[in-house]
């Protein structure tokens, strides 16, 4: 067997890969670490993909989705892989950011509920009061719930968006519900690290930098409608006044997915 040929098939290799088994002409044979630095390279794609996805992902609404169709894939970090690294930031962030306009506990609420009488009560009504007996614990258990709610939801969102762009294939839509909500989950992570209470008496700073944060999280809800909006006309190719529509469409059926995700979300919560 010579230096050109793959140790693991024994067929000649002519670059980085085996054509035959596709084995990588890397070897373990080197300084510990050397191999280290390429694990962590490779576990956590610090390269120049993954730069080229995120620069992609926030400033060309719909360019990462078209590029996938266009069958150009191995420049970008997956769609799979983007979601899942997101939506762990933004669930995590979601998980300990108390006071968020996401998901809310009415704590007085939970209080009546708890101290309604149960005579003729259905089991739904019987577990919510025991859910909510303990506010913070339902948050929690109600975060917990939510990213597999919201996986879930993905493949119904690309069947509605299949209604609307029919002559495109299943996994084009798919991928775009990826691409999409990755978007959406990183500008939210950014909006619930905003302040955006108003604090009373905590000086003019405080109050200054609560303003600019409620007006920094209307401005980039404002922005997500209409990257929402650009990645719709980019990634389909559909005229402005078409896509408009088909954007109000797809919108209000998103609004009822998501809803849906978080009715199982409450749901699962309440009685696992």
């Amino acid at each position: 067997m010579t230096e050109s040929s793959c140790p693991n098939c024994g067929a000649a290799r002519a670059a980085k890969f085996c054509a035959v088994c596709g084995q990588s002409q890397k070897t373990y044979l080197r300084a510990s670490w050397v191999i280290f630095a390429d694990v962590v390279r490779e576990a956590f794609e610090i390269d120049s993909r993954l730069l080229r996805t995120v620069a992609a992902l926030l400033f060309k609404p719909g360019y990462l989705s078209r590029e996938f169709s266009n069958d150009r894939r191995a420049s970008y970090v997956s769609p799979g892989r983007l979601y899942l690294a997101v939506s762990v930031v933004f669930f995590g962030v979601l998980a300990i950011v108390p006071d968020n306009d996401f998901i809310t506990v009415d704590i007085e609420a939970a209080a009546q509920i708890q101290a309604a009488p149960d005579h003729e009560e259905l089991e739904v009504e019987a577990r919510a009061r025991e859910f909510l007996a303990d506010p913070q614990e339902a948050y929690q258990q109600l975060v917990a719930n939510l990213p597999i709610a919201m996986f879930l939801m993905l493949p119904l969102y690309a069947a509605w968006l299949k209604c609307l762009y029919w002559r495109r294939f299943y996994a084009e839509h798919l991928v775009f519900a990826l691409h999409l909500h990755a978007f959406l989950f990183a500008l939210g992570t950014v909006i619930l690290l905003l302040p955006d209470k108003a604090t009373n008496g905590q000086g003019v700073m405080s109050d200054t930098l609560t303003g600019i944060g409620v007006f920094m999280n209307g401005t980039l809800k404002l922005l997500a409608a209409a990257y929402y909006l650009v990645a719709l006309h980019t990634m389909y190719g559909q005229h402005w006044p078409g896509t408009a529509f088909k954007f109000v469409v797809a919108n209000a059926g998103h609004g009822v997915i998501l809803m849906a995700g978080t009715v199982v979300a409450v749901l699962a919560a309440i009685f696992a």
